[in-house]
């Protein structure tokens, strides 16, 4: 189990989260782009810094994440001995990613981010469950943490 299904769900666990992310990170750039304030001139949400801040943010999230997966993927491939490492930790990074992306989504969202016609809601939601899809994310940072120091996983 560890070395053939637990490395390709992980991975596959994680892509997914990855997929949630980008969605959420689309889906509020559209919004700051299209929604405008009519009283400030027509200027559009994504003129604002402190929205500039937080599609950054956004972004190094959703790189980050990618970078451990696209690197995961390679070692895992290669036979590295150490890859069970990444296996462990890339489905609890992609999660956290997930999540932290949504959140700031719901955030540029504003209040329309709470209805159910835009989607934010959903993909919310579903960062959420990321998190608690078993091996959940505490569960997957034991088994890390207990790999780091040579603890026996059980």
């Amino acid at each position: 189990m560890m070395e053939v299904v637990l490395p390709h769900f992980q991975v596959g666990v994680a892509a997914v989260s990855l997929g949630i992310a980008t969605a959420a990170f689309q889906a509020a750039s559209a919004h700051v782009v299209a929604r405008k304030y009519e009283h400030a001139g027509g200027t559009a949400l994504a003129a604002i810094p402190r929205v500039q801040f937080l599609a950054a943010e956004m972004a190094i999230e959703l790189r980050s994440a990618r970078a451990y997966l696209g690197a995961t993927i390679r070692r895992v491939g290669a036979g590295d001995p150490e890859a069970m490492l990444d296996v462990l930790g890339v489905k609890a990074r992609a999660a956290e990613a997930a999540l932290a992306v949504a959140s700031r989504a719901m955030t540029l969202g504003g209040g329309a981010a709470f209805g159910r016609h835009g989607g934010l809601e959903r993909i919310f939601r579903d960062a959420q469950a990321a998190s608690v899809v078993a091996p959940t994310t505490d569960v997957l940072k034991e088994f890390l943490g207990k790999a780091c120091l040579g603890v026996p996983l059980f």
